[in-house]
C-alpha cells in the first residue's frame, strides 16, 4: 500500500466497533478511533495491540506512551500527511 492510499484510509475508515467514528479525524484527536484504540479500550476493540500488558515492566507489550503521545499529536494537528 502506498502512503497516499494508507492515508486515505487513516483518515475515511468508519470504525463501527469504535462508535461510528472515522479512525483518524484530523484536529480532533477525542473522535479518532485510532487513538481511542491506542488508549484502549474502545467498544468491542480491545487496547492495541490486541491483548497487550500495559503495566510497565519486562512483560510490558503495549506501545509506550511517547508512541500514543505523537500520534494523538499528529492527529490534534490536523493530521498533516
Amino acid at each position: 500500500m502506498d502512503d497516499n492510499t494508507l492515508y486515505t484510509t487513516l483518515t475515511t475508515h468508519i470504525s463501527e466497533a469504535c462508535g461510528d467514528i472515522p479512525l483518524v479525524t484530523p484536529g480532533e484527536p477525542e473522535q479518532s478511533a485510532l487513538v481511542k484504540i491506542l488508549k484502549g479500550p474502545c467498544g468491542d476493540i480491545a487496547r492495541m495491540p490486541n491483548g497487550c500488558v500495559g503495566v510497565p515492566g519486562p512483560e510490558y507489550t503495549c506501545l509506550l506512551q511517547e508512541y500514543i503521545d505523537a500520534i494523538e499529536q499528529w492527529v490534534a494537528n490536523g493530521a498533516p500527511q
